[in-house]
């Protein structure tokens, strides 16, 4: 499923949002983090660059949600689709019975076992009813909150469907079952009428019953087969997705504190040491060949990998679990540092600005 990722803002990233500016919305107002006239462009940059990583925090935290009601939603048919396959079943048992009368050794069993099953059905309507309720409840958010995106609109559409069927099926079974002392009457008026018939004329009778009984066994056999092809290979695919997406949400609010909190440390800098807050480092990515350096004040600062061997042969993971200091970037694991001072001493470890690298390639 391609799914497309919206805003959304929750009470504990509305909190981290109100300790940093103040204010509490779903809307996300400039981040004043830094007094007003001091570094101009430096404080733009990381009203951006704070803003950014919590629209990613606010997206990521949308899109795990989305996922939890389409799992739910997902889980409610499943058993609306697991109740509707029951009342078939009893239904067909039910028809027949009457057409296998004359197998019938204790008809006080027999009727037993019909009171039971009317209950069984009555009952099964009624949590059919309220399991469409809560699918209902499903569709309406997911309306709500996803109008513009055609794929989650057409999962929408295939919830309605099965709210329909359910309804559908509820008053087929509660026009049956919900007396169920009218129901015998009938079962019985339709036991005797074949029981008293002979020859052609029972053939007339039951032949109606026997098409409905294959009918019934067919539409149960497609719900047996949706759930078991659809629905649950699905299931198992979304909560590995959901897994996925908390680990990703959870790197992104990680990622927001430790750039609120630097962006604290880097302010009380900035007034006791402007330049060395400009060279903090804020974030490290890696190219096929390269290590860039992100700094606090936008400038991006790169150097070939083949100077770090221990960064060129370690993984994802492994380049991923760095400390990020004031003056350094740490690789405890790889027993592996890069020092600001070295970033800009051009005649020890002449590391390139971005654009230069650029140039030379």
């Amino acid at each position: 499923m391609n799914w497309h990722l919206y805003s959304f803002s929750t009470d504990k990233l509305q909190t981290m949002v109100a300790a940093q500016q103040g204010k509490i919305g779903d809307a996300i107002p400039p981040l004043d983090v830094f007094p007003g006239g001091i570094e101009t462009t430096y404080t733009r940059y990381w009203e951006s660059r704070l803003t950014s990583l919590h629209q990613v925090v606010v997206t990521r935290n949308r899109y795990v949600q989305l996922i939890e009601y389409v799992i739910k939603g997902h889980n409610e048919t499943f058993k609306i689709y697991s109740g509707i396959e029951a009342t078939l079943s009893q239904r067909s048992k039910l028809l027949r019975e009457i057409i296998d009368e004359s197998a019938i050794v204790n008809v006080d069993d027999v009727l037993t076992t019909r009171v039971q099953r009317l209950t069984n059905c009555n009952r099964q309507a009624m949590a059919i009813i309220q399991r469409v309720a809560v699918l209902q409840n499903i569709v309406s958010w997911i309306r709500n909150n996803h109008v513009s995106d055609s794929t989650i609109t057409g999962l929408a559409e295939e919830y309605e469907r099965t709210v329909l069927l359910g309804k559908l099926t509820c008053g087929e079974i509660l026009t049956l079952y919900a007396d169920c002392d009218v129901a015998m009457d009938c079962l019985k008026a339709l036991s005797e009428q074949v029981g008293s018939a002979t020859g052609e004329e029972r053939q007339m009778i039951t032949e109606p019953i026997r098409e409905e009984i294959n009918w019934r066994s067919f539409q149960r056999n497609i719900i047996s087969a949706t759930k078991e092809h659809c629905l649950s290979p699905q299931l198992t695919v979304l909560q590995h997705m959901l897994e996925s997406a908390n680990v990703e949400r959870n790197r992104s609010n990680s990622a927001f504190t430790a750039s609120v909190k630097q962006s604290d440390r880097i302010k009380m800098t900035l007034l006791s040491d402007p330049q060395c807050a400009f060279e903090f480092p804020v974030n490290v990515s890696f190219g096929h060949s390269m290590v860039w350096v992100e700094l606090a004040d936008g400038r991006i600062v790169g150097a070939p990998l083949k100077w770090f061997p221990k960064l060129r042969e370690a993984n994802r993971l492994e380049r991923d679990q760095y400390q990020m200091t004031p003056v350094s970037l740490i690789w405890r694991t790889l027993d592996t540092q890069i020092h600001m001072d070295d970033l800009f001493d051009g005649d020890n470890n002449p590391l390139y600005p971005i654009d230069d690298i650029d140039k030379k390639n």
